[in-house]
């Protein structure tokens, strides 16, 4: 168990409402981001990849720094951060499936459609 789980998203398409395949979730404890990053998150039979969330300027410094354009949200960034990115996530996964999911690792609070 991690800890407690303040929030967890589905990112979603705006026109259609279909899951874009990412997510996010905010641990109460910036601590236990790093022993969530070290273990594999399997939702739904899947390997997601979990990495830690980035603010865009901090994309935006990475990208600039890195000279590649691409879009980067990894193990780089703020240490402090309590939001981690799940990436890969099933098409199939249900809000509440998500929710259950992180629910093994501690309570969740909430859980917001976007």
């Amino acid at each position: 168990q991690y800890g407690d789980v303040m929030q967890a998203n589905i990112m979603r398409d705006k026109a259609t409402g279909r899951p874009r395949g990412f997510g996010f979730v905010l641990f109460s404890d910036p601590s236990v981001v790093d022993r969530v990053l070290q273990d594999t998150q399997t939702i739904d039979g899947r390997t997601v990849e979990a990495k830690r969330a980035m603010s865009r300027e901090e994309q935006n410094s990475t990208r600039a720094s890195n000279n590649n354009g691409g879009r980067s949200i990894g193990a780089g960034g703020n240490f402090r951060t309590k939001k981690i990115f799940v990436g890969g996530l099933p098409p199939t996964l249900t809000d509440e499936g998500f929710r259950q999911y992180f629910e093994n690792y501690g309570h969740v609070n909430d859980v917001v459609i976007m």
